[in-house]
């Protein structure tokens, strides 16, 4: 830390037991549990809450996949969310980067492929207030938060990184392309009705979103997205 008049001081810095250390905007804080992180790379690997690991599907025409999103929760319902990966055309490019959407109850997040971030429809300056309870802002090496403190952080990069950080109160309340969270990952790869598919490939297909608000437009379309069924 730096000190007015001592210069920059060293300190040991510990969380207590139970509690993971987290640095964030160069702030160490102490968070509550473990959580899990799904991860979206584009090109890359993809990884679920549970650890499956593989090449993330890359769609060969404009097409949106559903994250995650809470188990028996609908739109109107207060602690709803869901997180959307919208990739679309992008001739040239070698690997497509999508438009992440970020939908609660009351109000959206966008951030496009050129880091331009909606808010509720419109164009927004950081940091800025998604709805009650959820905030957006910039986060370290150009990338933007969007969180619901404590249960959910989305952090989505500059070259189309996503990741997602789910709290323990989470834990076997999610599902979609990110997993159920349930500490298994042997499972991620179960499909509706309980068949189990070949690849991600299968699972990112399972989840494809239709219908959805893309939140960067006033109207709200009702949602119609492809879901694990539990």
């Amino acid at each position: 830390m730096c000190l007015r008049g001592q210069g920059l001081q060293c300190r040991p810095f510990s969380c207590p037991q139970g509690t993971g250390c987290v640095l964030d905007g160069g702030v160490r804080y102490c968070e509550a549990g473990q959580g899990a992180t799904c991860h979206l790379e584009p090109g890359g690997l993809f990884t679920t809450f549970d650890g499956f690991s593989g090449l993330t599907p890359m769609p060969v025409m404009s097409c949106a996949y559903e994250l995650a999103t809470l188990v028996g929760s609908r739109p109107e319902d207060p602690d709803w969310f869901h997180v959307i990966a919208d990739f679309l055309p992008c001739p040239g490019c070698t690997a497509l980067k999508p438009r992440v959407i970020i939908g609660f109850r009351d109000g959206c997040a966008a951030v496009g492929t050129n880091q331009e971030i909606w808010v509720n429809g419109q164009l927004a300056r950081l940091p800025a207030q998604v709805c009650r309870g959820v905030v957006a802002r910039w986060a370290e090496g150009s990338r933007v938060v969007i969180e619901r403190s404590p249960t959910l952080r989305v952090l989505v990069g500059p070259e189309g990184a996503v990741a997602l950080r789910a709290s323990p109160a989470l834990r076997g309340r999610l599902r979609a392309a990110c997993g159920d969270y349930n500490g298994i990952a042997a499972d991620d790869l179960i499909l509706p009705g309980g068949l189990r598919g070949a690849s991600l490939t299968d699972v990112f297909q399972a989840c494809r979103a239709r219908g959805f608000n893309n939140c960067t437009e006033k109207l709200v379309i009702p949602a119609m997205t492809q879901h694990f069924t539990t």
